[in-house]
């Protein structure tokens, strides 16, 4: 049921639909900038090509019913402004997990928690996701406030490991919403 319809949600400042060529620069830039890599899975592109290329590749995972990348837009101006990130989807457990990133010009006005309780709202209400799961860097204290605020509750901490590549060993928060 998740891949019957790309989700289009809504609500009076934000929208979302599926990330496409429109959306190249501001997608571009986020997807270059270090900063929005610093707490998150991944690396920066080096390459405006490399950053176009991840469309056409997130297009191709949602047809394949692999992953599901959910672009988020503001209203008033119809400017992608981030992304939810939706994957480990494991449909005999009915869970998946959720994590997002968002173009540094948008920082810290609220729009990815708005964005969360969108999500949230469509995958337990309208999917029916019975868990979803996400995890954060133990110094990503936003991203934890975020999803405490959305309603996910610590599961566990993971001390000095090695989860993500490219950030070494890492504090990891693992975190679940049922």
């Amino acid at each position: 049921m998740l891949f019957n319809t790309f989700p289009q949600l809504e609500n009076d400042i934000l929208y979302t639909k599926m990330i496409d060529h429109d959306d190249d620069d501001q997608f571009v830039q986020m997807m270059m900038n270090p900063n929005c890599f610093k707490y998150t899975r991944g690396y920066p592109k080096k390459t405006e090509s490399a950053a176009r290329a991840l469309i056409d590749r997130y297009q191709m995972d949602y047809y394949k019913k692999k992953y599901l990348y959910i672009g988020v837009y503001l209203k008033s101006t119809k400017q992608f402004i981030g992304m939810v990130k939706l994957f480990k989807i494991n449909l005999q457990k009915n869970s998946l997990e959720m994590s997002y990133r968002f173009h540094e010009a948008h920082w810290h006005r609220g729009y990815a928690e708005m964005t969360c309780r969108l999500v949230i709202k469509y995958l337990l209400h309208q999917i029916h996701v019975r868990h979803i799961y996400a995890t954060a860097m133990k110094e990503d204290k936003v991203t934890n406030h975020i999803l405490n605020r959305c309603g996910f509750v610590l599961k566990d901490t993971l001390h000095d490991v090695k989860a993500w590549p490219y950030k070494g060993k890492i504090d990891l928060m693992i975190y679940s919403l049922k």
